[in-house]
C-alpha cells in the first residue's frame, strides 16, 4: 500500500512525519490554495529521506513553471488538478522524466480516458467508492483520507469496504490530506 501525505503547511514538521512511512511527502505550490507552503528554501526539503519521493501540487502553472520547481525543490512526482491537467502537459512531464499524478474529482470522472497511459497514478478526491468498482482503466487509484481517517485505520488495519478494492489492485494507497 502507498501512503502519501499531501498538504503539509510546515516545513519545520518534514521530521515528525517519518513515522507514518510515507512513500511521498507533498507541499502544495499553488499559490491561490490555503495549503500553500510558500517560497520555501528548497534545502528544507533536504530533510526527506531518499526513499521518500517529494511531489509538489500543481493547479494553474504551465509546463515551463511545473518544470523550473519541480528542478528547484528537486520533485521526483507532480500531482496536477485543475484545468491545467491537460494530456499535452501530462506528456510533456513525462517526457522530463516527472513523475505525474492527476487528481480526479466527482465532476472530473469523465476526463479519466483522455488520460488514461499518461499518467502513472491517479488520485479519487471525494469520489464514492460505487465509481470506483466500475473503474475500467489501467491506471493505478489512490483515494484520499483525512488524517483522522489514517490515524483510525491505523487501530484498524483496512476498511473493509475498501478491501476488496485493494484485492483487486483497483486502489494502490491512500492520499492523507494533513492539514500541518
Amino acid at each position: 500500500m502507498i501512503l502519501k501525505i499531501s498538504n503539509i503547511r510546515k516545513p519545520e514538521t518534514f521530521e515528525q512525519l517519518y513515522q507514518y512511512n510515507a512513500d511521498y511527502i507533498t507541499i502544495n505550490l499553488n499559490q491561490k490554495s490555503p495549503n500553500y507552503i510558500g517560497e520555501i528554501d528548497p534545502a528544507i526539503l533536504s530533510v526527506v529521506p531518499e526513499k521518500v519521493k517529494r511531489c509538489g501540487r500543481f493547479d494553474t502553472a504551465n509546463t515551463m513553471q511545473i518544470i523550473s520547481k519541480a528542478g528547484r525543490y528537486n520533485l521526483d512526482a507532480v500531482e496536477l488538478e485543475g484545468n491545467e491537467a491537460t494530456p499535452t502537459l501530462c506528456e510533456q512531464l513525462a517526457a522530463e522524466g516527472i513523475e505525474v499524478i492527476k487528481i480526479i474529482a466527482q465532476e472530473q470522472l469523465h476526463t479519466i480516458p483522455k488520460f488514461e497511459g499518461l499518467c502513472n497514478k491517479y488520485i479519487f478526491q471525494n469520489v464514492p467508492i460505487k465509481y470506483l468498482e466500475i473503474y475500467k482503466g489501467s491506471t493505478p487509484i489512490m483515494i484520499t483520507i483525512t488524517k483522522n481517517e489514517f490515524l483510525k485505520m491505523s487501530e484498524t488495519p483496512m476498511w473493509s469496504e475498501n478491501d476488496q478494492l485493494f484485492a483487486k489492485k483497483l486502489i494502490v494507497g491512500y492520499d492523507i490530506n494533513f492539514n500541518e
